[in-house]
């Protein structure tokens, strides 16, 4: 009896986290240009707190695998996650770029300058759970206890989810424009 709780709080937690994670989604919403400029406003840019938010993410990610995951490799828990974060943060800007300008039409830095480019927004959690999860998970597995692969999984989506959050409203505190 007690087995069959066990699951069903899983699953219950399980469909908590998703349906925390589809309800933050959604109110990160993309909104139409409607062909007008954008301007940033402030004299911050969203890559000018970059160093800060890619510390904070990796602070906070390494100590939830170790634990959150009960991973007891600390040094190569910080290295994956560092790459992984590295990967996750560098997709998003290529991706884009790419999508703004087909890649043809400004300069990348223009593209920064000129065009409303949050780093933090749904795309990027998307691009990093697209990005990240597979490195985390592939070059972490091994490390993780058998029985607590379930908590892994959900370490990863929720600590990402949380960061994602986190930097979401430190970058439009500190940067912002309008069209």
């Amino acid at each position: 009896m007690s087995i069959l709780r066990k699951k069903n709080g899983m699953k219950n937690k399980l469909l908590y986290v998703i349906v925390s994670v589809v309800g933050v989604s959604s109110a990160l919403c993309i909104h139409a240009s409607a062909n007008s400029s954008w301007r940033w406003v402030s004299e911050t840019r969203p890559y000018d707190i970059l160093p800060f938010i890619i510390a904070l993410t990796l602070i906070a990610e390494t100590l939830a695998y170790v634990f959150i995951a009960k991973i007891k490799r600390p040094v190569k828990v910080f290295a994956v996650v560092a790459v992984a974060n590295h990967l996750s943060f560098l997709a998003p800007y290529i991706l884009g770029y790419i999508g703004y300008t087909g890649g043809l039409t400004y300069t990348f830095d223009f593209a920064l300058e000129h065009l409303p480019y949050y780093t933090i927004g749904i795309e990027y959690f998307l691009t990093t759970i697209l990005v990240e999860f597979p490195v985390i998970w592939f070059s972490l597995k091994n490390d993780v206890l058998e029985n607590k692969i379930v908590r892994f999984v959900l370490t990863i989506v929720g600590v990402n989810a949380a960061t994602t959050l986190i930097c979401v409203a430190a970058e439009r505190a500190v940067a912002y424009g309008v069209w």
